[in-house]
C-alpha cells in the first residue's frame, strides 16, 4: 500500500506546472503536451505555433456538441428556437465567461509567463480567452476523441454553468417558453387545431393546448398562429401556477 501511494506521489511530483494546472482546472492530465501548449499560446507570443488553427477546429466541435445537446433536450422545438439557443451559448461573451469559470487565465499565465495583475497584460489575455476556450476544446477532441470532448463539455461546462431552461424562458416567443417549460418538466406539449369555423369572410380557428394528452387551454382567433399563441399563453399561466 505504501509503495502504491509513493508511486502516485512520484507520478504527480514529476508533472510540470502546466500539466498540474490542466489537471486542477480541467480534470485530466494531457498526454500530448505540445498540442495543449499550442492551444494556450496566443499569436502575440508565437506567430507560428499558436492556437489559431486549433481555434478554427474548436469552433466546429463546439457547434456540433451544443447543437446535438439542444436537439435532444428540446425535442419539440423548431429550427429557429434551436438556432437562437445555440447562439446564446457559443457567442464570444459567453465563451469568455466559461474561460473565467474554468480559470483558463491561470493556465495562460503559465504558458505565456504573463502576469495578469498588470493592466496591459490582463487586457491582452482576457481579450483572447474565448478563442483559447475553442482551441482547448479542439485539443481535447484531437487527443481524446469526440465522445470524451462531448462528455467533458457537457459535464464540466454546460450543465454547471448554463441554465438551459431559464435561457429558453427568457425568449420573447410564448410558444418557445412553453416548450422550455415542457423540457424542464419532462412533459409532451401539443398545440392542435381542433376546429375551423367559417364566419362570412373570415375563418375562426380553435387551437387546444395539450400536456401529456390532457387538455390545458384553448385559444380562439381569426388566425391559426394567433390562436396557437393564445392557447400557449393561457396554458403557460396555468402550468406555472401548479
Amino acid at each position: 500500500m505504501v509503495a502504491f501511494l509513493n508511486s502516485i506521489f512520484n507520478l504527480f511530483k514529476h508533472k510540470t506546472p502546466f500539466e498540474k494546472a490542466i489537471k486542477m482546472h480541467l480534470g485530466f492530465y494531457p498526454q500530448k503536451i505540445g498540442l495543449f501548449k499550442k492551444a494556450f499560446t496566443p499569436p502575440f507570443i508565437d506567430k507560428i505555433n499558436n492556437y489559431e488553427r486549433l481555434e478554427y477546429l474548436g469552433d466546429a466541435v463546439l457547434s456540433i456538441i451544443v447543437s446535438d445537446y439542444l436537439f435532444k433536450k428540446f425535442t419539440q422545438a423548431e429550427e429557429g428556437f434551436l438556432t437562437d439557443m445555440r447562439s446564446k451559448i457559443v457567442n464570444k461573451k459567453q465563451l469568455q465567461q466559461f474561460a473565467f469559470q474554468l480559470n483558463l487565465v491561470r493556465i495562460i499565465e503559465i504558458i505565456t509567463h504573463h502576469d495578469t495583475s498588470t493592466k496591459t497584460n490582463f487586457h491582452n489575455i482576457s481579450s483572447i480567452t474565448a478563442d483559447i476556450f475553442e482551441s482547448l476544446l479542439a485539443a481535447i477532441y484531437l487527443e481524446k476523441g469526440l465522445k470524451f470532448a462531448k462528455q467533458w463539455l457537457i459535464g464540466n461546462v454546460l450543465i454547471p454553468y448554463i441554465s438551459f431552461d431559464d435561457l429558453a424562458l427568457k425568449d420573447g416567443n410564448i410558444k418557445n417558453s412553453l416548450l422550455a417549460w415542457a423540457a424542464k418538466n419532462n412533459k409532451v406539449v401539443e398545440l392542435n387545431t381542433i376546429k375551423e369555423e367559417r364566419q362570412q369572410y373570415k375563418t375562426l380557428f380553435y387551437v387546444h393546448c395539450l400536456v401529456d394528452k390532457n387538455f390545458i387551454a384553448e385559444g380562439v382567433a381569426y388566425n391559426k398562429k394567433d390562436a396557437g399563441i393564445l392557447a400557449a399563453e393561457k396554458a403557460l399561466l396555468i402550468l406555472e401556477k401548479k
